[in-house]
């Protein structure tokens, strides 16, 4: 006895572990890496997010300073001025001459401080000549300017090709304006096209100092330990955080895919040599993700630990009860049918012993009435079918009358008690034998008062040939087939489940029957299972039909998740 209980609890202890203990395991690395893959993806949005919203700040400075080099084609007076510039010698009146040139220095000043960029400078380099016309914020008047801008490698992308472009300097140019202290610039040209002739007459150069799209960069908030850079070709322009130059290096280096410690995102502003590069920090971003995978590990500990100890002593306990049904089973089996097996705390295991107690008791009944003839057990099963009244169908039918007197529903009530009076008394009538249409009234009665509980749950549809009313059959046949299909095909779902009683007259081999059919669309079952949970009924039917005529036959159709259909053949002796 002892060797079998360590037996029984080491299978035990393995189910628990393979059942138990496996599968959260599984379930938490699977979960881990589902979180892993989800905080990667989180990440990758947030990045590109800061990418795109530091992007659309930069483009909407290159935007202000495209704005500002149209200036010619927003004021006709600042475009007279522009062919002065190409021929200073045009037969003018001096006087104009001067009111043009003040005019485009009224309009090139008030869009250089009225921008929010505090633009430096506004230049104009025609295509023929060497000289540039400058308008600086921190001089009076048009300056001329001895310089040439087409040893420049962008001039001829402007010139030639009609290209935006844009150019970052370490100092501002020397020879616009002598500053005390020199600082880095970023500019933007564009070219200038005569709108009268459709000629390119020279382009436009506005300059800003880098501090000012530097903002666009410092404002945009990220993590102390991330980094948002803004690069010119491989130049640092800015840096939301400090980075030494090691590590800008390595950047570089690497063609802004890797960094150790990092992870790497960069976009090109389109059609400038600009780059966006953010460095979010990958120890902050396993720090996180090890911190929750502590946590996870911490509650999958404490819930295995709980879930063992409440299974460690559930299972001695039953490994007890298990002994004990099995001690009572070997006294069975040496034929102490007087013997009962213990109860149980554990509801499966109580209804083991219920089972056994109540086989051992109908097997001692059943050895002291084997000489009881079988035709009289059929009469008294038939006799007790007919005065049955289901506890469980009448409780819940006195629970609904409840309900409807509670609701007011007093028509509803009188309808139902009357139905459940025809009930009792077609029950407790003594006719064996009775006309198809008095069998079907009995089901209609039931059904209404099923369908108090059910409502639009249980929907019923008839179809009873009126030749088949006055066929003659055994009373009490449609009814339990009737509620196997409420209880094992409309009760485990909450679906409308229709249930369909047919008759017809159907010709056979051996003449005219009666084809009866019970037919629902509930949850449905596999053969066995249709046999072995309504053995006793279709048995006690199929016993009944054919001590009325012995040819009649019954059968089934049934599918799980389609529902069952019991087809009931009678043979017919009359004509019709």
């Amino acid at each position: 006895m002892r060797k079998r209980k360590d037996s029984i609890k080491l299978t035990l202890y393995i189910k628990f572990i393979i059942s138990i203990i496996i599968p959260t395991i599984i379930i938490s690395v699977g979960y881990f890496y589902y979180f892993n893959s989800e905080f990667k993806e989180r990440n990758d949005r947030e990045s590109n997010n800061i990418l795109i919203t530091t992007e659309m700040k930069v483009e909407q400075v290159l935007l202000n300073l495209k704005e500002a080099c149209d200036a010619p084609y927003i004021s006709s007076e600042a475009f007279k001025a522009l062919p002065l510039f190409l021929n200073p010698a045009l037969e003018i009146d001096l006087l104009r001459l001067n009111e043009i040139e003040r005019n485009y220095e009224e309009i090139l000043y008030k869009i250089m401080f009225q921008s929010s960029l505090s633009i430096e400078s506004l230049t104009y380099y025609p295509y023929k000549g060497d000289s540039s016309f400058v308008v600086a914020r921190a001089s009076e008047g048009i300056r001329k300017i001895e310089y040439s801008f087409e040893n420049e490698q962008w001039y001829s992308n402007v010139k030639d090709n009609k290209e935006t472009v844009v150019t970052y300097s370490l100092t501002y140019p020397s020879y616009y304006e002598n500053y005390k202290k020199s600082f880095p610039t970023i500019s933007l040209a564009t070219n200038v096209r005569n709108s009268n002739t459709n000629k390119d007459i020279g382009m436009m150069i506005a300059t800003i100092r880098a501090s000012k799209i530097n903002n666009s960069i410092k404002s945009t908030l990220i993590d102390k330990k991330d980094n948002l850079l803004l690069m010119f070709d491989d130049y640092l322009i800015s840096s939301n955080h400090d980075i030494n130059e090691e590590q800008l290096n390595l950047l570089i280096e690497s063609n802004y895919q890797s960094i150790k410690g990092y992870n790497i995102y960069s976009t090109d502003i389109e059609n400038t040599n600009l780059r966006i590069v953010y460095l979010s920090n990958t120890v902050k971003d396993y720090k996180a993700l090890i911190y929750f995978l502590i946590i996870c590990l911490f509650f999958l500990f404490v819930e295995l630990l709980v879930g063992f100890i409440v299974y460690r002593a559930s299972s001695k306990d039953m490994v007890d009860d298990i002994n004990n049904i099995l001690s009572t089973m070997q006294e069975i089996a040496k034929g102490d049918l007087d013997v009962n097996a213990p109860n149980s705390s554990f509801e499966y295991l109580q209804d083991f012993s219920n089972a056994l107690n109540s086989m051992t008791k109908q097997l001692k009944k059943t050895i002291d009435d084997r000489y009881v003839a079988v035709i009289n057990r059929q009469k008294a099963e038939y006799i007790a079918l007919q005065s049955q009244i289901n506890p469980h169908f009448l409780y819940n039918t006195l629970n609904g009358f409840i309900g409807l007197n509670r609701k007011g529903e007093q028509k509803k009530l009188e309808k139902s008690i009357i139905s459940l009076t025809k009930l009792f008394r077609y029950t407790c009538t003594n006719n064996d034998l009775v006309p198809l249409s008095l069998e079907i009234n009995f089901v209609k009665d039931y059904l209404k008062l099923q369908k108090i509980k059910y409502e639009e749950r249980l929907n019923i549809v008839y179809n009873i040939e009126d030749k088949t009313k006055n066929i003659i059959i055994p009373k009490l046949i449609l009814q339990p087939l009737v509620e196997n299909a409420i209880v094992h095909g409309l009760e485990p779902i909450s679906d409308q489940v229709t249930i369909t009683i047919k008759t017809a007259i159907s010709e056979t081999k051996n003449g005219n029957s009666l084809f009866i059919s019970i037919k629902d669309n509930g949850v449905g079952c596999s053969s066995d299972e249709l046999l072995t949970s309504n053995s006793v009924a279709l048995n006690n039917i199929e016993d009944r039909i054919k001590l009325f005529k012995v040819e009649s036959i019954i059968n089934y159709k049934c599918k799980i998740n389609e529902g069952v259909e019991i087809m009931l053949i009678i043979p017919i002796s009359e004509e019709l």
